[in-house]
């Protein structure tokens, strides 16, 4: 039986290419907040991506993999809502990368301003990911404002933190209702 963590992080995946998806991974199990599950959505990805699912669900005792048939991004959040344990809810996509204090500073904000969620807001547009990667990933958090590159669905830019007593829910299109 698993535990009930202070934060759940769902990420939701799908034919994400190895590289990307390790540097994300790496990027949440280094965060100085230790207090959390990854939950990994397994969006109906191709088969040969089993393989890399298996891999990463031994790295550490949080990460739980789940899996469902092909049903879009939305679907795959609201499934990871369903199965998580914690107190709150940390949305991450299977190619970012994000801060190793992102999960401590976040719980900061929520806890000192009687928030139910975190939503990052500032944008600075980028080429590709591999400039956006390299800019991003070594700044202090308050210097590393979300970014996005070019062509990106507005849901796929902006880290989310939600308490969980903040009953969202993602339809299909993308939008919290």
């Amino acid at each position: 039986m698993r535990v009930h963590p202070k934060v759940s992080v769902i990420i939701p995946f799908y034919n994400v290419e190895e590289s990307l998806f390790m540097g994300c991974i790496k990027s949440v199990l280094n965060q100085t907040f230790r207090d959390f599950e990854l939950i990994i959505i397994n969006d109906g990805s191709a088969e040969k991506y089993n393989a890399l699912l298996d891999r990463v669900a031994r790295m550490d005792a949080r990460i739980f993999i789940c899996n469902q048939k092909n049903a879009g991004v939305s679907v795959a959040r609201n499934y990871g809502v369903k199965v998580s344990k914690g107190m709150y809810i940390a949305f991450v996509d299977a190619d970012d990368v994000v801060h190793h204090q992102y999960l401590e500073q976040a719980l900061d904000v929520l806890e000192k301003n009687d928030v139910e969620y975190v939503v990052g807001a500032n944008l600075e547009v980028f080429s590709n990911k591999a400039d956006y990667a390299k800019e991003n990933a070594l700044k202090p958090m308050d210097e590393a404002v979300p970014k996005i590159y070019e062509g990106s669905a507005l849901i796929d830019l902006i880290p989310c933190f939600v308490a969980v007593s903040c009953i969202i829910r993602f339809l299909n299109g993308g939008y919290i209702n």
